[in-house]
């Protein structure tokens, strides 16, 4: 844990006017483990509105130590962070959602499921799946559906991660309602042939192999929805989200 000299000379330096400095303090920022919340909500207030150095401060309240009651003012700047726009918008509201997933836990669906919906970015939409695999509830299992259905035909190459997040997301909610995991068993079968192709869809191809075995040959029968609560489990940053403290 940072002594209290050497977190004064950390917000000196994540304020100061020299470039070099700041950016050297940012690294430390990333690297540490328990920034007491008031000194975040300290830094992110003297910042400049545009600070390349913001995103990294939302960031920090994902792991900020702070008593139950006083995260007030950091629950503040993480949900003003979350409904940020214009340039850059999008790394601020990643690290956003990843503090408020962090702090809420499935408290945080309704603002996830309010992200999904609106007319944003593929990054901030992408950051909201993500973080509702880990934590969210049930609320966001149509429009979830319906992303999955448009990655199915045509998945951006850099990101089979998030058809992972998403297909798990669906069927751990997918036992209330036995219809839903028969929409994702069709979805899936009708796209095989097209995963297979598509060179960047081998990781979930591989996946779906591992948690579905005869999915697109033999007996599709549909797995309890605590295999993919357990692949959740041992995902690091699903697990990191997940912990709490």
């Amino acid at each position: 844990m940072a002594t209290e000299s050497e977190l004064a000379a950390l917000e000196a330096s994540l304020l100061a006017r020299d470039a070099l400095r700041q950016f050297r303090a940012v690294l430390e920022l990333d690297r540490l483990a328990d920034p007491p919340e008031e000194m975040l909500v300290r830094i992110h207030t003297a910042l400049r509105p545009r600070s390349w150095a913001r995103p990294h401060v939302v960031s920090a309240f994902e792991r900020s130590a702070a008593a139950a009651a006083d995260t007030a003012a950091g629950d503040e700047i993480v949900l003003a962070a979350l409904h940020a726009s214009g340039p850059g918008s999008d790394d601020l509201i990643a690290s956003a959602v990843g503090a408020l997933a962090k702090r809420w836990g499935v408290g945080a669906s309704a603002e996830l499921d309010a992200l999904l919906r609106a007319r944003g970015s593929w990054g901030s939409k992408h950051s909201a799946v993500c973080a509702l695999a880990a934590v969210g509830d049930d609320r966001s299992w149509e429009p979830v559906f319906e992303r999955l259905l448009r990655h199915l035909k045509k998945a951006p190459p850099e990101d089979p991660p998030e058809l992972i997040l998403q297909i798990s997301y669906l069927m751990r909610h997918a036992g209330s309602d036995p219809a839903r995991a028969d929409r994702v068993r069709t979805a899936l079968r009708n796209a095989g042939p097209a995963l297979h192709v598509e060179r960047h869809q081998a990781k979930a191809v591989t996946w779906l192999g591992e948690v579905w075995p005869g999915l697109f040959v033999g007996d599709p029968a549909i797995p309890a929805p605590d295999v993919f609560e357990r692949f959740l489990d041992d995902d690091p940053w699903v697990k990191r989200l997940r912990s709490r403290g």
